[in-house]
């Protein structure tokens, strides 16, 4: 369980999980002398996921989680916020089976936003969005970040950056091109939050070589969290 946060963020919290096997590996975006940490307080959540990534490319989990510090944030799923604790239930009752299956997947399952709401159209290079501000910026972002020209139109995810994927497709992608989207996250001239946020419509390109990556949301539920 990789957890991103700085060091006011309290992620006390993981102890009351319940997952076997499982250790948590704090990585803090703003103190250098911390056993985990980003090599400069950029890009948010991005830039620790990635420098894990990188660390561990040949000590890896079989499984990799990764989420944000908070137990209790919209970025959780609101029926698992509003019916439960939050990141604990959705941990303790998270089928890593379906992990395994699927490979790489966003512990966000509702569509609401990233998919039907949300999801990025990068031809709009000129459109302001104030849902999405990081949307006119996302052509050039992929495009340094994959080296590629002829861009997907339409990215679509669930948002909101708390991720699992498995040791095989993290590996599956060559270590250095960890290094390059770090190296990238250091450099770019774009606003902190949104360097970030443009990673949260890349992650499923990154993993499953997938544009759009909107599974089902009931059968989503049921299969990830045995809500059905």
């Amino acid at each position: 369980l990789v957890i991103a946060a700085t060091t006011k963020e309290n992620y006390s919290w993981v102890k009351d999980l319940k997952v076997p096997g499982m250790n948590a590996v704090p990585y803090i975006a703003d103190d250098l002398n911390t056993t985990h940490h980003a090599q400069q307080n950029k890009g948010h959540e991005a830039m620790m996921y990635h420098q894990y990534f990188y660390d561990f490319y040949d000590n890896l989990p079989d499984i990799s989680i990764l989420i944000h510090s908070q137990q209790m944030s919209w970025h959780v799923e609101q029926l698992l916020d509003q019916r439960y604790e939050s990141m604990i239930f959705s941990l303790n009752h998270l089928d890593l089976r379906e992990v395994q299956r699927r490979h790489f997947l966003n512990l966000r399952v509702t569509w609401g936003v990233g998919c039907s709401t949300g999801s990025i159209n990068t031809t709009r290079v000129n459109e302001e969005s104030g849902t999405s501000p990081e949307q006119k910026e996302m052509q050039e972002a992929f495009r340094a970040n994959f080296n590629l020209y002829d861009i997907p139109e339409i990215l679509a995810t669930p948002c909101c950056s708390q991720i699992a994927v498995t040791k095989e497709r993290i590996r599956s992608v060559p270590r250095e091109q960890y290094l390059h989207h770090i190296n990238w996250l250091l450099s770019t001239k774009l606003k902190d939050s949104i360097s970030g946020r443009t990673w949260e419509h890349m992650w499923q390109y990154l993993f499953l070589e997938k544009a759009i990556d909107c599974p089902l949301e009931h059968k989503a539920y049921c299969r990830l969290y045995h809500i059905c």
